[in-house]
């Protein structure tokens, strides 16, 4: 369910590479989305590389860019699971309870552009430990299933593509990782002497670590 909503593909020619044990492979990706209201928006990118099966070496012959436009329809949790047992690929966009879905086409899908806002990289609960424990059951569940957890506000997750991806933009357990602490640069080495302890404790300063280390590569 998409549609090239253009017909103003744009095409880039390399130089190509001539000579040698050469193979050709075209690539089809999907990349740099864009969600605009009830519309996801995205560039479908056909490459043609030439191979050198001797050293290995790539160059891209072509690339042709189609602009695509997937309209997102609203679907109930057992849509999304008839598509995710028949292995049907597709994006699924979370917002105030309401769940989104359109069909992806059966090619690489790249990391999402400007969709990639996601909250649980800085979150205190990014955690498989349990909720008691301050833990996040979408990380002990693997982050399958965006329709599964009522505490995500907004989010989005694909499923069935290459690279499948869970992000969440807004959700009611978020709460801010604290700063790390930073250490001085007495504490780091007291903090490097106590871990190579661990190995060799006749160690009591750094140079000695050093030369242990050195000696240890030498042999």
């Amino acid at each position: 369910m998409y549609s090239v909503v253009e017909n103003n593909s744009r095409a880039v020619a390399l130089e190509p590479i001539i000579g040698g044990n050469m193979a050709k492979k075209k690539i089809k990706e999907l990349k740099n989305f864009s969600l605009e209201g009830e519309t996801l928006k995205a560039e479908k990118h056909t490459s043609t590389y030439i191979t050198d099966r001797k050293n290995g070496l790539r160059k891209c012959l072509s690339d042709v860019c189609e602009p695509q436009v997937f309209k997102l329809e609203e679907a109930m949790p057992e849509t999304l699971s008839i598509c995710r047992k028949d292995g049907i690929p597709y994006f699924v966009l979370k917002e105030e309870g309401k769940l989104y879905y359109t069909v992806l086409p059966k090619v690489k899908i790249l990391p999402l552009g400007s969709l990639m806002n996601h909250r649980c990289s800085s979150c205190y609960h990014l955690s498989a430990a349990s909720d008691a424990n301050g833990g996040c059951a979408k990380v002990r569940e693997f982050s399958l299933g965006i329709e599964k957890y009522s505490f995500i506000v907004k989010g989005y997750e694909t499923v069935g593509a290459s690279g499948d991806v869970f992000i969440v933009q807004n959700c009611e357990n978020y709460e801010p990782d604290p700063p790390r602490r930073e250490y001085t640069a007495k504490e780091i080495t007291h903090l490097k002497l106590a871990l190579a302890q661990n190995v060799w404790d006749d160690i009591s300063s750094m140079p000695e670590l050093k030369r242990r280390v050195i000696e240890k590569i030498e042999k």
